[in-house]
């Protein structure tokens, strides 16, 4: 399984309605909000991240999300990474 990290730049003019919407589909669709360290702590991806682990490549990882986003009836830029390993600073930390 490859990791993937995508990041959403949802065009909407009712935000929080929008990305509520685009978050409930993301999750019904195997993608987290989270992230976890290599000691297992978990923690929360910044707003407009996502991450899944998957076995497919990242052009038919953009299309899954690329559906998603049009679910939502909105326009976004999406950016999908595959990632080998990923660090981070100042993450909050999930309770």
């Amino acid at each position: 399984m490859k990791l993937f990290i995508i990041r959403i730049e949802l065009h909407s003019s009712n935000y929080v309605v929008d990305f509520t919407k685009l978050h409930t589909l993301m999750q019904a669709n195997d993608f987290s909000k989270t992230i976890k360290s290599s000691d297992g702590k978990e923690y929360h991806l910044p707003r407009a991240e996502y991450l899944i682990y998957s076995v497919l490549d990242h052009g038919a990882v953009l299309k899954k999300v690329e559906a998603i986003v049009r679910e939502t009836g909105r326009v976004a830029e999406i950016l999908v990474t595959e990632s080998n390993i990923s660090t981070w600073s100042n993450l909050t930390p999930v309770k």
